[in-house]
């Protein structure tokens, strides 16, 4: 069976496929954009819980040592 496409038909189906391949690229680049967003913002989360769990061991060893005095 050979299959044969018409020059204006190929030509067609090219047109479709850059069209979509752009469309796709757009996605990514969205996509991309909201996982660096997502990762910053757990960056922030991770960053303020680091610190209030370090101010809450500071403060229970000064607690602590002012017990054992």
């Amino acid at each position: 069976i050979t299959l044969v496409m018409k020059k204006s038909e190929l030509q067609s189906q090219i047109e479709f496929l850059e069209q979509r391949v752009h469309i796709l690229e757009r996605e990514n680049a969205n996509t991309t954009n909201a996982l660096y967003e997502i990762e910053n913002r757990l960056q922030s989360q991770l960053d303020a819980l680091t610190n209030y769990t370090m101010l809450n061991r500071e403060n229970l060893d000064k607690l602590r040592h002012k017990e054992e005095v």
